[in-house]
Formats: C-alpha cells, structure tokens, sequence
C-alpha cells in the first residue's frame, strides 16, 4: 500500500506590525498534517499551533506568532485581509509529487486543531 506524506504551506503576504514599530511586509506559513477541500471550503487539519512569519531584505524579520494571534489579528487594519482577501499556496506533499494551488482564503475558523 502506497504511504502518502502531506504537508501543507500556506503563504500569505501582508504588511504587518509584528517586529519594533514599524510596518514591514511579511509572508506567513501554516502547516497542517493534512487537508480537506468540500463545497469551496478548505480545512487544513492538524494545523501547527504557530505561524511562521518572515521578511526579506532589507529587515530580513523572522518569528512565531501563534495561529490565534494570526486569526485575532486578520481584520485589523485599513489593509486586512478581511478587507482584501488574501492569496495563498496550498502546496499538498505525496510520496513521489508536489502539487500547488493557489487559493483565496477568507473567514477563518479554527476548532481544535482544525483551521478552516
């Protein structure tokens, strides 16, 4: 029987206040154990407890925040991502292939460890 492995990225990119004072653009990343997908609901299971941030040049930020701070934080701002749904990458990892999809999240959820 095939194993299959699956990891999930999902990667936003916005202006955030997350380092010293200023705004800096940053791109965020989630992992899921897996994921489900029905009636255009996407539902990253097992999601990891942080979610990466990082900057490139020239601040080059790196950090954690956790997922709920993420969440809390989603509609502030005059340039949320509520206001603008964000684009993302679901990148699904199988044994012997990567598949990409570009996504557009809005209203998330998460219960337990499932962020929908």
């Amino acid at each position: 029987m095939k194993k299959i492995l699956t990891a999930i990225y999902i990667v936003l990119i916005a202006s955030a206040a997350l380092v010293q004072a200023e705004e800096i653009q940053v791109m965020f990343v989630q992992n899921a154990h897996g994921v489900t997908f029905n009636n255009g609901i996407l539902t990253l299971k097992g999601v990891g407890p942080t979610t990466l941030f990082f900057a490139d040049r020239p601040k080059r930020e790196v950090g954690h925040i956790t997922t709920q701070d993420f969440l809390n934080d989603w509609d502030e701002g005059k340039n949320s991502f509520a206001a603008d749904n964000p684009n993302a990458v679901l990148s699904i990892f199988d044994e012997d292939k990567i598949t990409d999809v570009v996504v557009v999240l809005g209203k998330p959820h998460l219960k337990g460890h499932d962020l929908t």
